[in-house]
């Protein structure tokens, strides 16, 4: 190599206002204090993809594992000193649970003596974006769910409310894989509440979210589940 001359490596960025989590391969000089100059990559169009840190940042970069092999991550920008991320809210009101969004803008309310259903489900999506998520059924013509995920502040109040009203408790706390179990009520206790299977990727984005993340999966209730709904009152 000449001197002066340029190293450059492959580094990965994360794509924002995407449905799934994606990341985009990319070039990028590597500088000598060892942080990495992002660039663009020949097709880069701002307006079709959000990139978390756009050609032209500095950035650190960590190493990461898997199944594939290893990968360079951004993981911040240089000289930037970064805001604390806001969080989901969740509180126990009185008898009822409501949740709100990183602005304060109520998502849900619900009472819990219209609760028919708890669970919790995880995915990979580990250690970039929530993987532990709770899930409230409500009774209804037809039953539907709400759900949040178990990273939310305030997440403990509720934690110990359903344990005093439901005499229940979490089961997937250390699960990185896509699990789900119900936890109430005690009829279909244990079972899960999705069962998943295996679909193939439609576009580039899934072909590399596939690359990243394994098979992608898709979801519906389990057999146990729906029975159970079938039995509550219309």
């Amino acid at each position: 190599m000449e001197e002066g001359q340029a190293t450059t490596s492959t580094i990965y960025i994360r794509l924002l206002e995407e449905a799934v989590t994606c990341i985009r391969p990319t070039q990028a000089e590597l500088l000598e204090d060892g942080t990495y100059l992002v660039l663009p990559t020949p097709e880069y169009d701002p307006t079709d993809e959000v990139w978390e840190f756009a050609p032209g940042s500095k950035v650190h970069c960590e190493l990461f594992d898997n199944p594939k092999g290893a990968y360079l991550l951004a993981i911040a920008e240089a000289g930037v000193e970064r805001k604390k991320k806001g969080r989901t809210r969740i509180a126990v009101l009185q008898d009822a649970i409501e949740y709100r969004d990183t602005t304060g803008h109520l998502l849900w309310h619900i009472k819990a003596k219209n609760i028919v259903l708890v669970a919790e489900y995880t995915t990979n999506e580990g250690p970039f974006g929530d993987d532990w998520f709770l899930v409230f059924g409500i009774a209804h013509r037809t039953p539907f769910f709400f759900t949040c995920t178990g990273y939310s502040d305030g997440i403990e109040t509720v934690l110990e409310f359903l344990r005093t009203r439901f005499a229940i408790a979490p089961k997937l706390y250390n699960s990185t894989e896509w699990k789900s179990v119900v936890l109430w009520p005690n009829a279909i206790e244990d079972t899960p509440l999705v069962d998943f299977s295996q679909r193939e990727p439609r576009n580039w984005r899934e072909r590399l979210r596939t690359w990243y993340d394994g098979p992608m999966k898709q979801s519906h209730l389990s057999t146990a589940v729906r029975d159970y709904l079938q039995t509550l009152p219309k």
